[in-house]
């Protein structure tokens, strides 16, 4: 899910931009004064990676690694030290914390 980042209250973005907002989410700042972990945009189309994405301007974390077309599942750990710690687990592949 993404917001507009071109709004001046991201909660007023629209049910449909929720969901399908894309370039104009991830290619601009959000002004917010928090991250945004964001998923249904697969990593692959942000930085040619199934990878965790983390934004150039420091305000988005891309989630989603395609699992659902078969590349991995990420899971993002954010410590209380507000360090960030990536897991991710290939398909078939049992994975533990």
């Amino acid at each position: 899910m993404s917001i507009n980042p071109f709004l001046t209250d991201w909660r007023n973005t629209s049910e449909s931009d929720f969901f399908w907002i894309r370039e104009q989410f991830y290619k601009n700042h959000t002004n917010l004064n928090k991250k945004v972990v964001f998923g249904h945009t697969p990593t692959v189309h942000l930085h040619e990676s199934s990878d965790i994405w983390f934004d150039s301007k420091g305000d988005k974390i891309g989630i989603d690694g395609a699992c659902a077309y078969g590349k991995q599942l990420n899971l993002l750990e954010i410590t209380e030290e507000g360090l960030y710690i990536q897991h991710s687990a290939q398909k078939g592949e049992k994975y533990e914390l």
